[in-house]
């Protein structure tokens, strides 16, 4: 038998992603809130540290709480799913972080000044801007407030560490100039979870110096409750 609720379903991207391999979940997930007719409270969407987060757990009180995270997720297949997981559901906020998987490439390509390529680095930058201000206007143009988070600090054993945190600094603040441009709220994670450095992850708050554990989620939700419980009492 045929589906008969008519909603979108984007299919695979032209090449293997990590995003595929939630496709099948997510497009029933979707039918099933379309299907209910129930208002979606709050989306989450963007990478690993999205999808691992309990998200009920820490926003359940705030209404239905969606998470969309994939595992393995860049800003640019995000920006390709995101009127399929996010706008058709129709939500009163998403929240986003997405921006750091996009970096890794950048671990092949460092000059013999033990830096960055810089032509691509801006390569990078210039994705991500793409990606970032395509979701902006589809919120703006939509109805609904899309909220930015900061890329999280990296620490421990991560190679290039130094390197990526100075990155991840760099794509911060394009972040929080996108948010000032399109009057959204930028969701400060990373100066609650960094170090006195200014760029490096606190001990004992993730698993393997990138994903959160229990304590870095819970830091987490200390910065964006607070933000939450004033938009909602609107």
């Amino acid at each position: 038998m045929q589906d008969q609720l008519n909603y979108i379903k984007p299919g695979r991207y032209k090449k293997p992603v990590d995003a595929d391999s939630r496709r099948d979940e997510f497009d029933l997930k979707n039918g099933e809130v379309l299907y209910s007719g129930r208002p979606v409270d709050i989306i989450f969407t963007g990478d690993s540290i999205t999808h691992f987060m309990e998200a009920n757990l820490y926003y359940g009180r705030f209404g239905l709480v969606l998470n969309r995270g994939i595992g393995g997720e860049v800003a640019d297949i995000l920006a390709w799913r995101f009127h399929a997981d996010v706008t058709q559901l129709h939500p009163r906020l998403c929240i986003l972080m997405v921006g750091v998987n996009n970096i890794w490439e950048l671990d092949n390509k460092i000059s013999k000044k033990g830096a960055y390529d810089r032509r691509a680095a801006n390569k990078v930058l210039a994705l991500l801007e793409k990606s970032y201000r395509s979701m902006l206007e589809e919120a703006k143009e939509n109805n609904f407030p899309l909220w930015m988070c900061s890329c999280l600090p990296t620490g421990e054993a991560l190679p290039n560490l130094d390197l990526r945190n100075r990155f991840i600094v760099e794509i911060n603040q394009m972040i929080q100039g996108l948010v000032a441009e399109y009057g959204t709220k930028y969701v400060d994670y990373h100066s609650r979870l960094v170090k006195e450095d200014g760029i490096t992850l606190q001990d004992g708050i993730s698993r393997e110096g990138c994903h959160p554990n229990y304590k870095g989620y819970t830091m987490m939700s200390e910065v964006l409750t607070p933000m939450l419980e004033e938009f909602f009492q609107k």
